[in-house]
Parts: structure tokens; C-alpha cells; sequence
């Protein structure tokens, strides 16, 4: 009887092991795939808009972005926490925490479409009621992410990743109907976006079950998910205002085809930076469930792999770089050739950074995120805006560079006192490593396969 106790714990611990490392392997193959219509609908659209089209674009896009980073001040992440930590009356901290979201989306649109238009600078005036209707628009990117953090607490990740690649496709589908109908303008490509925005949001109410919007609201669970939402917003804010503040310096101090430049360019960094939210978003998951009192194993381990990867990807991004922009976008946007360069190694630093910090968050210490955002920021607007070097889209680029490095050495030195593991085993890729994530891999297609021939139906 013990013999089959202790196979079935075997069998359970291996089936747990195989489901994480498939999460992780159809997470990264979606984020690939997403990147992929990425690729596809940035050369579209820069065909579409030229340099100072896609400019103005970005102008528009970035204000609804920055807004909906702030306003919810952590409550997606606390609500997240609360569901992973299988708390008793997850439900209706769920339900409090989206008619929060709900209500705090409301007042801050209005809010924003009085107040955003004046840090507008002179020279972009002429976007003034397009930024304002972007902004009233914005409600489903503000509510969004509290849906996301609630099926991911789930361990819906299969459905996340659907809709992921359903908005990545349907934004190629909306350029398509918007170039037949002769209707193509960086207006009616943004409002065509947060329209996309609320169809997914209607998905995201139709998938889950009904408690969580119906569940009673109480005050104790109000002032707990804000109590729990404000020791997560200081790294979660400052690093989400970072990961878009170049747009903002670069708004406030270029010109429209400079900020179309530069969106190119970092249109094809970003993907570097994307391949860790695998590792962020599953890893916070994974270390928040550990019910062991030492995770530090499992955080280097995590973190080994990913270097392995980002280096991988860096390298081979590297080669295409120069005949995509020439080839897909256009010799209209050579100029965002040198300025895409710069940006794989900031965006690799980025991308080490938030898995790091998001692991560290999951262990209950907010505060290396938060110092590392900050100083990353601080770094960015010292050198951006007052010393008045990012001008440019490239002079943009080796600013980002600097100061990602700096945010991840603070994140590694963070790391390395609070779980009392000496710096150097986070730096720097390993043989074992990359043996290591090749059984990983084979493992998990292995897994994949398996659990797609359980569930096929018989015949």
C-alpha cells in the first residue's frame, strides 16, 4: 500500500513538473507567434503612415498606455496575489478588486481628458482633441490587465495565450479593412485598436464564471486589496512608466519622424524584452505557490535559462535587423537601423530585469523592483531631458542602454543579499544551462503531445 502511495506522489510531482514546463513552452511559443503579427502589422503600418504618420501615432497610443499603467495602482498584481495564495474568499476579492478597477477606469478617463492635453508640447497642439478622444476611449485598457491577472492566477493560461493571439491577429485584420475602405490614418488606426480592446474585454467577462462579478463587495476586502495593491505599485508603476517613458522624452523633445524612427526601431527590440513575460508572469505564479521557505534554487535556475535564451534571440536579431527595415518597412525608415541595434542590448537587460524583479516581488520584497525602476528612470530623465541628449531616435537608444544595465545590476545585487546566493551565479550562461533547458524543451513537447492526445475525442 506504501509502494502505491509513493507512485502515485511520483506520478502527481512528475505531471505537476510536465504541466509547469509546458505552461512555460506554449506561453513562449504564443509570445513568438504574437511577435510574428507584431512584425507584420508594424511593416503594414509603416507602409501605410511613413515616418510622421507612425509618429503621430505613437503620440496617440501613448498617453491612453500611461494612464492605464498608473490608474489601477497595483490592484491587477494584489488581485493575482490573492487567487495564487488560494485564498478562501478568492471570488470576491476578484469581484472587488474588477468593480474597483471598473470605477477608478471611469474617473480616471474623464480626468484625463481634461488634464492630458496640457503636457502636450507646442509643436504636437495640432493632436489635441485626437489625444483627448484616445484617452476617453481608454477604459478597456485600464480593466484589461485586472482580467489577464485573474486568469492567470487560474492557471488559464491556455486562454490567455488564445486571446493574446486573437488581438494580435485582429489588429492585422482591422489594417487590412482600413487599407480596402481607403480609411487608413494614425486616428482611425488607434480607435480602431481600443474598439479591439473592449471586443476582448467582452471575452474576458464571458469566460469567467459569474462570481467573480457578482460576489458580494466588502469593505474588509476593499481596504486589503488596496493595502495589497499599493506595496506592489511602486515597482510595478515605476517600471511600467519606465518601459514607455522613452516615448515620452523622445515626444516632448523630437519631431514626428524622429518619434516614427524610433518606434520602428524598438517595434523590433521589443521582442527581446517580450520573450521574458513568460518567466515574469508564470515564474511570480510559480515562486508565490512555493511552499517551500527557500526559492532561491528555483529563481537562478529561472533566471540562468532565460540569459541563455535572450542571448540566443539577441544574436539572431542582430542579423535581420538591417534587411528588415530595408526590405519590409522601407528606405523611408533606414534612420532606424543604427537606433534598432542599440536597442537589443537595452532591451535584453530589460527583459532580465523584469523576470528577476517580478520573482523577488512574488517573495514578498517589493522594494528591489522599486529602487531598480526608479533609478533606471531617474537615469533616463537626467540624461533625456535635462542634459537634452535624446533628441534622436539613436541618442534615445544609448540613453535606454545605460540605464537598463544600471536597473538590472541593482536587481542582481538585490537578488543576491536577500537570498544570500553570491552575485555572480545570475550572470553569465552555463553548459549546464543550456543542457538543462534542452531536456526542458523535449520534456515539455513531450507533455504537450501527451495532453493533447488525452483530450482528443474518441471516435
Amino acid at each position: 500500500m506504501s509502494d502505491k502511495n509513493d507512485f502515485v506522489k511520483q506520478e502527481a510531482n512528475f505531471l505537476g513538473t510536465c504541466s509547469i514546463r509546458s505552461t512555460y513552452l506554449s506561453t513562449t511559443v504564443t509570445l513568438v507567434l504574437c511577435l510574428g503579427f507584431s512584425l507584420i502589422s508594424g511593416v503594414v503600418t509603416a507602409r501605410l503612415l511613413a515616418p510622421i504618420g507612425r509618429g503621430e501615432l505613437a503620440v496617440l497610443l501613448y498617453y491612453p498606455s500611461l494612464i492605464a499603467a498608473l490608474l489601477p495602482i497595483g490592484l491587477p498584481l494584489a488581485i493575482s496575489f490573492r487567487i495564487a495564495g488560494r485564498s478562501h474568499n478568492a471570488k470576491e476579492f476578484a469581484s472587488t478588486g474588477i468593480w474597483l478597477c471598473c470605477a477608478i477606469g471611469v474617473l480616471g478617463s474623464v480626468l484625463a481628458v481634461i488634464f492630458v492635453p496640457h503636457f502636450l508640447p507646442n509643436d504636437k497642439q495640432n493632436l489635441r482633441g485626437a489625444v483627448q478622444l484616445m484617452c476617453l476611449l481608454g477604459f478597456p485598457m485600464i480593466l484589461s490587465p485586472t482580467m489577464f491577472a485573474i486568469e492567470r492566477a487560474l492557471k488559464l493560461f491556455d486562454w490567455v495565450n488564445g486571446l493574446q493571439l486573437l488581438a494580435s491577429g485582429g489588429y492585422i485584420a482591422i489594417l487590412g479593412i482600413l487599407w480596402v475602405t481607403h480609411a487608413t490614418s494614425s486616428l482611425s488606426i488607434a480607435v480602431s485598436l481600443q474598439i479591439l480592446q473592449l471586443c476582448l474585454l467582452f471575452l474576458h467577462i464571458w469566460r469567467l464564471d459569474k462570481r467573480f462579478f457578482l460576489s458580494p463587495i466588502r469593505w474588509a476586502n476593499c481596504t486589503s486589496l488596496l493595502w495589497d495593491g499599493l506595496r506592489f505599485f511602486a515597482p510595478a508603476a515605476a517600471a511600467t512608466v519606465y518601459s514607455i517613458a522613452d516615448r515620452g522624452v523622445l515626444i516632448r523633445k523630437g519631431t514626428e519622424a524622429e518619434i516614427g524612427y524610433y518606434a520602428i526601431a524598438y517595434s523590433l527590440a521589443y521582442p527581446l524584452s517580450l520573450l521574458a513575460e513568460a518567466f515574469a508572469q508564470i515564474g511570480f505564479i510559480e515562486v508565490a505557490s512555493d511552499v517551500s521557505s527557500d526559492p532561491s534554487d528555483l529563481i537562478v535556475r529561472r533566471i540562468q535559462m532565460l540569459q541563455v535564451i535572450i542571448a540566443g534571440s539577441a544574436f539572431a536579431a542582430g542579423l535581420v535587423v538591417s534587411p528588415v527595415i530595408r526590405m519590409a518597412f522601407g528606405l523611408s525608415f533606414t534612420r532606424a537601423i543604427d537606433p534598432a541595434y542599440i536597442l537589443l542590448g537595452a532591451m535584453s537587460f530589460r527583459a532580465l530585469s523584469k523576470a528577476l524583479e517580478a520573482m523577488l516581488r512574488a517573495t514578498n520584497h517589493t522594494w528591489p523592483g522599486a529602487i531598480s525602476s526608479a533609478t533606471s528612470l531617474f537615469v533616463l530623465i537626467a540624461i533625456g531631458v535635462f542634459a537634452a541628449y535624446a533628441k534622436t531616435a539613436q541618442e534615445l537608444a544609448a540613453v535606454l542602454v545605460i540605464s537598463d544595465a544600471i536597473g538590472f545590476a541593482i536587481l542582481v545585487g538585490a537578488a543576491s543579499f536577500i537570498l544570500h546566493i553570491p552575485a555572480i551565479r545570475f550572470v553569465g550562461i552555463r553548459m549546464q544551462t543550456i543542457h538543462s533547458l534542452r531536456e526542458n524543451i523535449r520534456l515539455s513537447c513531450l507533455a504537450m503531445a501527451t495532453r493533447f492526445i488525452r483530450e482528443r475525442p474518441i471516435p
